[in-house]
């Protein structure tokens, strides 16, 4: 749905499935890491979405 630049070394997308949300965040390293946070709905999903972009989590 939306997702930050991958010319960064870690870098985020916000993902949907089923009408649930998650955060996925990769780490581009050898091999590459990857974590995900959510199972959110929708307005919760875009609030974490927007605390990431502004850089207030993680």
């Amino acid at each position: 749905m939306d997702y930050t630049c991958d010319c960064e070394a870690v870098f985020y997308e916000l993902i949907s499935c089923g009408g649930s949300y998650q955060i996925h965040k990769v780490v581009q390293s050898e091999p590459p890491e990857h974590s995900y946070a959510g199972g959110w709905q929708s307005g919760e999903a875009r609030l974490w979405w927007h605390l990431v972009l502004l850089g207030r989590v993680r």
